[in-house]
């Protein structure tokens, strides 16, 4: 927990300016993806910034409009405050960074028709405009006058002109709340260009003790659902005591709260909630506890989460967002900087730093992430965001992260770390940098017509093991009755890439619940030994990463000819893999594609039995 103190702390320094921000928006979810339960793997860690190797990043966030553009933003030493970049394709690549202001600014908030607002660390809570999707950055208003220290803005918008703003301030209001750091909020309804008069939202503002006697208020976090409902979440501690949970909800924008409820267990600290919702009356809050003053034998942070299914009237009891952190005595100790996202049809992510080794196949401390399929009830076991996380030395801190999707299938998560090779980058320093990797859909949600389908009696295997984060493993096996024509595989060595796609039957309806893509033209290995991924034989192609420095992918192989039988091989595991939920339903069946996204071929088998389906294994033979 000193770590959280420190981060804290500067926050609100001069020197770094680093803010907690996190943005909501309440904005429409295709209908096509409802209810997809579908595990997600992120690809590849990269440097956001190309720079990376001379640069220094840190405190980084990332924001969609879900109409295709993202922004990122980190506070760059060399730049001397906040910097963004924009990517318009999932995050595949990114324009090189743009300078914003000389603080922080990691809200950065989508206003329709290419329009961000950027709210800043500094007296007053400064707003910044672009109309521009992020290219250039203009002076619009400041929330409030103030000369006081304030920072940590937290921004939510119903999508319909009305805002609302949370931050941590030092401000007494002219001498009707106290001067230590209290939660602040102001409303907007006129899309940002106009605010009310701040006031608290920490009830006990004008009576709660100064600082130097142990009264600390914040950061905050505040969302909506876009249908009325607004929930603030906040860090309370007054007269020394652990913190504990604060959450207050409002119907009308803000003009008048419910009173505080507290959540955490008592006795214990309770830090840095966030929370998210699905755009309807469901709520999912994460937060860190800290349990040094109730074991008195270290400090042991875990990751816990409430839900509300009633809009916030109620919440569930907290709960171990991984139940296995309930038993640990102290051997996972894991970050404060836990973040939360939701797609709104169906699938939540919560992200955090931890120094859970995942059964000793990753280097602590590491990033790893965890999916819910049904509101935060119930959670996959967590696994690692970075295929980087198998491979630096020990001790590297991989720090704040946050994570933005398009409900579209794309996922972005952006980070901070100091590892000092990443990815295909090769050598980039041993400073901070802005990471990031990305997950995206590239599977149709139902099996694909007309693929060639495997023969009978060629014994076409699927085995699935959920190690439980650490030690998981997926393999395929696909037979041709004959052989097939080589062409039909493009060619992956430069620019034909695949992606392997699991579907499991409930009924009659086969949908999607996993996939993972295969680049072409990509380089495997450690730096500086790094080699083609594909190797090219007569009729045959075979792809090859021993040591999962790209991802779970460790071996493919795709066998043409026509003197011999067609094949196909997949192999994947580690722990970035991710594998479906077991065990699974497979009511008609599971089936399998491989596909070509170059030239649109795919491969096909349909596993009508299984000869294991557990919740730790699935083993399929095609007889």
């Amino acid at each position: 927990m000193i770590r959280y103190l420190y981060e804290w702390a500067r926050s609100f320094s001069d020197a770094a300016r680093r803010s907690l921000v996190v943005v909501s928006l309440a904005l429409a979810v295709p209908a096509s993806t409802a209810g997809a339960a579908i595990r997600i793997s992120f690809g590849p860690t990269a440097a956001l910034d190309l720079g990376a190797a001379a640069v220094t990043g840190h405190s980084p966030d990332i924001t969609t409009d879900r109409l295709g553009t993202y922004l990122a933003s980190w506070w760059s030493w060399e730049a001397g405050g906040c910097v963004t970049a924009r990517s318009t394709d999932a995050g595949r690549s990114w324009t090189p960074p743009v300078f914003v202001a000389d603080t922080s600014c990691k809200s950065l908030v989508p206003r329709g028709q290419g329009e961000w607002l950027a709210f800043l660390n500094g007296p007053g809570i400064p707003v910044l405009l672009s109309t521009d999707n992020g290219e250039t950055w203009s002076p619009l208003t400041l929330v409030h006058s103030s000369t006081t220290r304030e920072g940590a803005p937290s921004v939510a918008t119903d999508g319909v002109g009305n805002w609302m703003v949370v931050w941590s301030s030092y401000d007494s209001l002219g001498g009707t709340i106290g001067s230590d750091l209290d939660i602040l909020y102001a409303r907007s309804s006129d899309d940002g260009l106009t605010w009310s008069t701040p006031l608290p939202l920490n009830p006990d503002a004008a009576t709660d003790p100064t600082e130097g006697q142990g009264s600390l208020d914040g950061p905050a976090d505040i969302a909506t659902n876009g249908r009325g409902t607004w929930i603030a979440t906040w860090e309370d501690t007054a007269m020394g005591k652990p913190n504990r949970v604060v959450v207050k909800r409002s119907t009308d924008a803000g003009a008048t709260w419910s009173a505080p409820l507290l959540l955490g267990t008592e006795g214990v600290g309770n830090f840095r909630p966030h929370i998210a919702t699905d755009g309807t009356d469901t709520w999912v809050l994460v937060w860190v506890r800290d349990e040094w003053i109730q074991r008195g034998n270290g400090s042991e942070g875990d990751i816990m989460v409430a839900r509300s299914l009633d809009d916030g009237l109620t919440w569930s009891e907290p709960a171990h967002l991984d139940p296995a952190e309930a038993s640990d005595h102290g051997r996972s100790n894991d970050s404060e900087f836990v973040r939360i996202a939701t797609d709104r049809a169906g699938t939540w992510i919560a992200t955090w730093s931890t120094t859970n080794s995942l059964a000793g196949t990753v280097k602590t401390p590491n990033f790893v992430f965890s999916q819910s399929f049904d509101a935060g009830a119930t959670w996959t076991s967590p696994v690692a965001v970075s295929n980087v996380a198998a491979h630096v030395e020990s001790g590297i801190f991989f720090g704040a992260a946050t994570v933005a999707t398009d409900s579209n299938g794309n996922w972005v998560v952006v980070w901070e770390s100091s590892a000092s090779a990443v990815g295909t980058l090769g050598y980039i320093g041993n400073d901070w940098d802005i990471m990031f990797a990305r997950a995206s859909r590239e599977c149709p949600l139902t099996p694909a017509p007309g693929c060639s389908a495997t023969a009978p009696g060629t014994k076409s295997r699927l085995r699935i093991v959920d190690g439980r984060g650490g030690h998981d493993r997926i393999s395929w096996q696909w037979v041709s009755g004959a052989g097939i024509d080589a062409s039909e595989f493009g060619d992956p060595s430069t620019s034909t890439n695949f992606v392997l796609c699991l579907y499991d039957s409930s009924g009659n309806a086969p949908a999607l619940v996993w996939e993972k893509d295969v680049e072409a033209g990509v380089l495997c290995g450690d730096v500086p030994w790094r080699t083609p991924c594909w190797e090219t034989a007569s009729d045959e192609f075979n792809y090859k990463d021993t040591r999962l420095s790209r991802g779970a992918v460790k071996r493919v192989r795709l066998r043409g000819g026509s003197s011999r039988k067609g094949r196909i091989e997949f192999l994947a595991k580690g722990p970035t893999l991710a594998p479906p939920v077991l065990p699974l339903s497979q009511a008609t069946s599971v089936v399998v594609q491989f596909h070509n996204l170059e030239q649109g071929s795919c491969w096909n088998a349909t596993y009508t039995e299984a000869r294991q389906n557990t919740d730790r294994r699935f083993k399929a033979v095609l007889k």
